[in-house]
Formats: structure tokens, C-alpha cells, sequence
């Protein structure tokens, strides 16, 4: 998420919240959000050179991981089975 490099960037540069929000396309929640997990996690600019984007979003949003669904979360109905969004709000609400 390259957006928080530069909200971070941006906001060491002294721009102000409304600046930054209009110049990332942001909303001023999402900002106050990402400035806030910043402030927590003591990240400020200029990053170290080895904090890649990748491992910024993981330092700042622990608990966003990509989950695997597989055929045997949901039952032995199909193993090459690709699962669409209905299909799956309907299994997690035992209707499937």
C-alpha cells in the first residue's frame, strides 16, 4: 500500500490532514487511521530502507491476513470448486 508511504511522507513534510487526504484520495477517516497506526507503531519518515511496502501494511495492520478457502472448509461438495461471494456468505450463515 504505497498510500501509506506517502501519507507518511506527506505528513513529515507538514502538510495538514486536509492537504494529504485531497492529495492521496483519501478520506479524512481513512487518514486519522492511518496516521494513528503510525503514531502506535513509532514509524515515521524517512522509513528504513529495507521497509518495503509490503512489510509496512503488515506492521501497521497485523490482523489483515489473506484468507484460504479451500473445498474442505465448506464440506466435500466439489475439491476444484472456486467459491463465489454468495456462495460463501450462504455457508457462513449455515444456509448451504
Amino acid at each position: 500500500m504505497k498510500a501509506i508511504q506517502e501519507v507518511i511522507r506527506l505528513h513529515a513534510a507538514g502538510l495538514s490532514q486536509r492537504q494529504i487526504a485531497q492529495a492521496c484520495r483519501l478520506s479524512k477517516g481513512a487518514l486519522g487511521k492511518y496516521l494513528q497506526k503510525a503514531e502506535q507503531a513509532s514509524i515515521s519518515w524517512p522509513l528504513p530502507p529495507e521497509m518495503d511496502p509490503a512489510k509496512l501494511e503488515a506492521l501497521l495492520f497485523p490482523s489483515h491476513r489473506s484468507a484460504t478457502v479451500t473445498a474442505q472448509t465448506f464440506g466435500p461438495h466439489r475439491s476444484d470448486a472456486t467459491y463465489t461471494l454468495s456462495v460463501l456468505v450462504s455457508a457462513a450463515n449455515g444456509r448451504f
